[in-house]
């Protein structure tokens, strides 16, 4: 991964907690609250010919942290908003073929950065419904490592960077009883502008197509102080990119051209928080 965007996230993490400790003045009208936040994910990616066949498989854990901003706990309809970032990585299994079309199998090192912001309005005080949408920053390192053919050979391994830049709205139910809140998300999230580079031979980038996916998020906070509350959620995540226009790329002597397939990510995830201000 890029360190000089691990490091720009790490100072935007901090910021988060910094603008609310700035803000807290507000804390009495819009409930406003900074989190940490910890996750583990059950991660997946596939990729698909045209015809439906799948030509690899990634399945495997990664573990995220993060931090947010924003006023989803406030009493009383009115405007809500949020801002969150989070860091993840983690290491998969890959079940595939190599470019030639050979059986392979590998490892696959995932590091990335996530950056979004939300915005929407409430209905209702104690129970009620939340309408809201937003933008989302997604980059990451998608980094396939030496593996091995059926056959033994080795099959060399090279980086992809992804940027996926994204729209996302959708409506939440929420619940405030005994204390303890519950919260209920989901919604559509749709990819604005994709671009991957292959870090192949002399390189080149691609531009995976446009498709609308889905996202949930099911939350409890437990107890409704102000101070150092808990949550947890259960979420799932996903984006869906149609095959790409190919472009030319040279390896040595080699020129031809390359495609990013039909696409499918899934993350289904738990992830816990705590609330100190």
């Amino acid at each position: 991964m890029r360190t000089g965007k691990l490091s720009s996230a790490l100072f935007f993490l901090l910021g988060i907690a910094a603008a609310a400790q700035a803000t807290d003045t507000t804390q009495a009208t819009d409930t406003s609250q900074v989190s940490i936040q910890f996750g583990l994910q059950d991660f997946r990616w596939r990729e698909f010919r045209d015809t439906g066949e799948r030509l690899l498989q990634e399945t495997g854990e990664r573990f995220s942290i993060g931090a947010a901003y924003d006023n989803f706990r406030r009493e009383g309809a009115g405007v809500l908003y949020s801002v969150n970032g989070a860091i993840y990585l983690g290491r998969v299994n890959y079940d595939g073929q190599t470019q030639s079309g050979i059986p392979a199998t590998t490892d696959v090192d995932y590091y990335g950065v996530n950056i979004e912001a939300l915005g929407g309005y409430r209905f209702g005080r104690r129970i009620g419904l939340d309408a809201f949408g937003g933008l989302g920053l997604d980059d990451w390192l998608r980094s396939i490592n030496d593996g091995r053919t059926t056959s033994g050979t080795v099959a060399y391994g090279y980086d992809e960077y992804y940027t996926v830049l994204y729209g996302k709205a959708g409506l939440g139910f929420f619940q405030l009883l005994n204390g303890w809140r519950y919260t209920l998300q989901g919604g559509v999230k749709l990819p604005l502008v994709t671009s991957q580079y292959v870090d192949l031979g002399s390189g080149a980038t691609l531009h995976p197509g446009l498709k609308p996916s889905v996202f949930t998020n099911f939350q409890i906070d437990f107890g409704s102080g102000r101070h150092d509350r808990l949550g947890l959620a259960l979420h799932y995540d996903s984006y869906r990119f149609s095959e790409s226009d190919p472009e030319l790329l040279t390896d040595g002597s080699s020129t031809y051209l390359v495609v990013q397939p039909r696409s499918h990510m899934d993350v289904y995830g738990l992830r816990l928080g705590y609330y100190f201000l």
